[in-house]
């Protein structure tokens, strides 16, 4: 019991160390940024604040002097530990504080990533945009990179061990599963709004509303899309190696739930835009065009990319949960149907209740 509470002090001070370098290097790298690519703009009209890169540097020099050296210090307390304790290796302990880590610090990388990315194709001060999440990606991808690192040094994890990693790597699935939904679906009205843009108000005034602002997004969006994607892929991929299997139930109907309120966003959407046309309700579907009322121009969320997205999912989850042969298939094809079948009775409840 005191060696549990003692490594637990050990990964405290060590994560606690880690986290707070980070976060110091982050402010000092967006400092940087933001001086290397400096632009007097209207949005902008001033240079950044002199004194604020001194503080940064003051920051990394306090951090580089105290909190390094100690969490470092715990960081070889830590190894010593394992080399006079080999099961600490796979242990509970490191599992909950490599998994969390692992989680926190990969996902805040990845979504800094995407808005870098997403940010590239602003209209203003491209510096200033990208400033904040580039630093972001910078301070926490380092941070990513020295857990992953730490990772080398785990045994097998033991059973309880195993089911902890694989319930934070869930957690991250789940977070990267739903911003791949958005981002897809953004990224096909994205496109969609490029490919109409000219038969509809954006043809003639660049600020109408949800018209697309820079050639660079639809490229932009895209490429968040596919690294939310590759980030779901690469989290199962190390749930896989690291974590427990008997969480597949799981997994399964969380994603075909988050498809289903998916698919049940664009069922609402597109009943109210069915209502609208039938009812020629003023300032939303008529009586302006067809084209401009499904491309969001009229204000409601767009119903092309959720439906495309949502109906992603369901299949891929569904086919997967169907092929399973272990002892949780049948509860888990019942569990599926059931989950499938409430965002469509949901909506056939709200649509009737709008017409009657």
């Amino acid at each position: 019991m005191l060696a549990a509470f003692r490594r637990v002090y050990y990964y405290v001070i060590a994560a606690g160390a880690l986290l707070f370098t980070t976060g110091v290097l982050e402010y000092f790298f967006h400092e940087i940024v933001v001086r290397l690519g400096f632009t007097d703009t209207p949005y902008y009209p001033s240079s950044p604040d002199p004194h604020s890169l001194t503080q940064s540097l003051t920051y990394l020099l306090v951090d580089l002097i105290i909190v390094v050296p100690v969490g470092g210090l715990h960081w070889f307390l830590l190894r010593r530990d394992m080399q006079q304790e080999p099961l600490a290796r796979g242990g509970t302990v490191r599992a909950l504080f490599l998994a969390l880590l692992t989680v926190g610090t990969g996902l805040t990388a990845l979504f800094s990533l995407i808005a870098t990315v997403i940010n590239l194709g602003a209209s203003f001060d491209i510096a200033r945009a990208i400033a904040l999440p580039l630093a972001a990606f910078l301070a926490w991808s380092l941070a990513f990179g020295l857990v992953v690192l730490e990772w080398r040094g785990t045994a097998p994890f033991q059973e309880e061990g195993a089911i902890i990693a694989s319930v934070f790597a869930l957690l991250g699935q789940w977070v990267l599963l739903i911003a791949s939904v958005v981002y897809v679906a953004m990224t096909l009205q994205t496109y969609l709004q490029t490919i109409i843009a000219p038969l509809t108000a954006c043809g003639t005034n660049g600020g109408a509303f949800n018209c697309v602002s820079d050639p660079a997004e639809p490229l932009g969006m895209t490429l968040a899309a596919g690294l939310s994607v590759g980030g779901v892929a690469a989290v199962i991929l190390w749930r896989r190696r690291w974590g427990n299997q008997g969480l597949r139930l799981a997994e399964a109907i969380v994603g075909t739930v988050i498809g289903g309120v998916t698919v049940a966003i664009f069922l609402v959407v597109a009943a109210r835009f069915v209502l609208d046309l039938a009812t020629g309700n003023p300032g939303t579907a008529f009586p302006q065009s067809l084209v401009q009322s499904a491309t969001n121009s009229t204000g409601f969320y767009p119903f092309v990319g959720p439906l495309v997205a949502g109906l992603g999912v369901l299949l891929y989850y569904f086919v997967r949960q169907w092929q399973q042969t272990d002892q949780f298939a049948t509860i888990g094809r019942q569990s599926m149907i059931v989950v499938l079948a409430l965002p469509f009775t949901l909506i056939f409840f709200i649509g009737a209740s709008l017409v009657l």
